[in-house]
């Protein structure tokens, strides 16, 4: 009985213990909280933001902590509110702005602008050398974007997204073993989102290994059987191989909305560009020109090509004319394709 007594004092003291462990490792400076990657969990001083920026919450509240103040940059303001003006700032300049514009360009130069003078202030800040490392990348400054993403790591190695984007940077360098590499460890932090697994098969497909692609593709739909992106990578796949109706079969049986009529958080819009590409190989000049149309309209807001649309409509009869202008429309837009971020 005595030893019942002891026994049951133990484990209690035990749990105590582990409990003021728990609470001390959640009010660490930089808890890992987030390793689930794009969840916007407000438990932690961090959460992810679109593009894969980084915001500053605290564990009760989506406003960022008081943290260190930058009173050099701005009086009376903290580095994680700073943190958030600077990254609201460019999420809006990428949303009203196309990827390779001056306009983009002048977006991303203004938040690397002030990431670096933050940085100053204070050089260990995770969100400050995050959120440059991204910049960088989105400015195509991979060796540089580096350089900010591994310190960024050595201050929160959970983090997935910042693998992601490592694996990325090293993609550009053709630093193939260390983008593979960065793209597992990616996965692994974060097995729930897919994206590191379809950027990984994107990888290997430009690389021309269509067998590992292949297997990246088809394990994401074994755990998640609609997702766009991986349905997407096989039609491009098969479309390289000259498998037309196969890729064909893929890209259209994409879903691009939810049940309630809202787009898909995977739909990629590039899905029309490549669906025109396989419809004007198999010679159905109309469907492509209808694919280019959507393609235009949803990514590039280009109106002309849906004035040849109709116009091609009017005359049914005239195929040579729409297989005129489909050539024509692909070339204008297969110029424009990198452009397409929606």
């Amino acid at each position: 009985m005595a030893f019942c007594t002891h026994a049951r004092i133990f484990l209690l003291c035990v749990f105590v213990s582990v409990c003021a462990l728990y609470s001390q490792d959640v009010d660490q400076e930089f808890p890992d909280l987030i390793a689930s990657g794009r969840s916007n969990s407000t438990l932690g001083t961090f959460r992810a933001a679109r593009y894969d920026f980084v915001l500053c919450s605290s564990r009760d509240s989506p406003e960022p902590p008081p943290g260190r103040p930058v009173d050099e940059i701005e009086p009376g303001v903290s580095a994680g509110a700073y943190n958030n003006r600077i990254t609201a700032a460019v999420i809006r300049g990428i949303d009203a702005t196309d990827a390779g514009s001056a306009g983009r360009r002048a977006a991303l130069t203004a938040a690397e602008d002030g990431f670096i003078l933050a940085l100053k202030k204070d050089p260990q800040f995770f969100p400050f050398l995050h959120n440059l490392g991204r910049v960088k990348l989105l400015l195509n400054l991979p060796e540089q974007a580096l350089s900010y993403l591994t310190l960024a790591r050595s201050r929160l190695p959970e983090f997935a997204i910042g693998y992601l984007l490592m694996g990325r940077a090293h993609a550009r360098l053709n630093d193939g073993l260390s983008a593979v590499d960065n793209y597992r460890t990616a996965y692994r932090k974060n097995p729930f989102d897919p994206t590191a697994l379809v950027a990984l098969g994107d990888f290997y497909l430009a690389s021309g290994a269509y067998p590992q692609a292949r297997d990246a593709y088809e394990r994401i739909l074994k755990q998640f059987p609609e997702n766009a992106q991986a349905r997407i990578g096989l039609g491009r796949l098969h479309m390289q191989k000259a498998e037309f109706f196969r890729a064909r079969a893929y890209f259209e049986s994409v879903r691009t909305q939810n049940i309630d009529g809202s787009w898909r958080e995977d739909y990629d819009r590039s899905l029309h560009f490549y669906l025109a590409e396989v419809c004007t190989n198999l010679k159905d000049y109309k469907e492509a020109l209808r694919a280019c149309c959507r393609t235009a309209l949803e990514c590039l807001r280009i109106s002309e090509v849906c004035q040849v649309q109709n116009s091609c409509f009017l005359n049914r009869s005239d195929s040579f004319r729409c297989k005129k202008f489909v050539l024509l429309a692909l070339n204008i837009l297969s110029h424009l394709h990198a452009r397409i971020i929606c």
